[in-house]
């Protein structure tokens, strides 16, 4: 003869805790999350140096316009260049070379347009 386990069902008031356990368990998770990160930051590809040697110029250029007042003169341009930068590097370190450099095409008229305005804003 077999023995087997006795299996007693979980009590209504068990069964109740139970459910309200995994309720705020889980709707903790969702109200202690941020939901996104700034523009800009919080994402691992932007905190490591890229390898690829467009985008180490593409930021020296923006390091530079930065420094010759870019914010000031060409500050639109200058903040979508740099989140499209931004893009970059998440790309490159993610392996998606192909798509930055298609970014990085993208930046290259924005990038003319921003040293235009400081070299006129100079004058």
């Amino acid at each position: 003869m077999r023995l087997r386990p006795i299996r007693r069902p979980l009590s209504g008031s068990l069964r109740a805790a139970a459910l309200l356990a995994a309720a705020l368990a889980l709707s903790g998770c969702a109200l202690l999350q941020k939901s996104w990160p700034p523009p800009g930051g919080g994402q691992f590809g932007e905190l490591f140096e890229t390898e690829d040697e467009r985008a180490r110029a593409i930021e020296a250029r923006l390091i530079a316009f930065d420094e010759r007042g870019a914010r000031r003169y060409a500050a639109g341009d200058f903040d979508e260049a740099s989140a499209l930068f931004i893009r970059v590097k998440r790309q490159v370190a993610a392996g998606l070379i192909l798509d930055a450099e298609d970014d990085m095409d993208r930046l290259e008229p924005i990038l003319t347009r921003i040293d235009t305005r400081l070299r006129s804003a100079r004058r």
